[in-house]
């Protein structure tokens, strides 16, 4: 049984990573699109949809980020109690 559990914890921290490295992608895409549409000036067009979209995409970004900390802090608490 005590093989089954271990394979079981190595899946768990094999999706965790996938997740967690597929929230760090979306969070460098959303603040890097949010950032591109800063620095070209769509940010401070007249146009309120582009600022909206400018807005939109950094706090997105934010957010995914946050979550992914989450999700990294989750691996290091399993890897740290299987080790210690």
């Amino acid at each position: 049984m005590g093989g089954l559990f271990i394979l079981v914890i190595i899946f768990a921290l094999i999706v965790f990573a996938i997740i967690a490295s597929i929230v760090i992608g979306l969070f460098f895409t959303g603040l890097i699109g949010g950032l591109v549409l800063l620095f070209t000036g769509k940010h401070f067009s007249k146009d309120s949809r582009r600022k909206v979209l400018s807005r939109v995409c950094i706090i997105i970004g934010i957010i995914l980020l946050c979550i992914a900390g989450g999700s990294a802090g989750v691996i290091i608490n399993f890897i740290m109690s299987m080790v210690g």
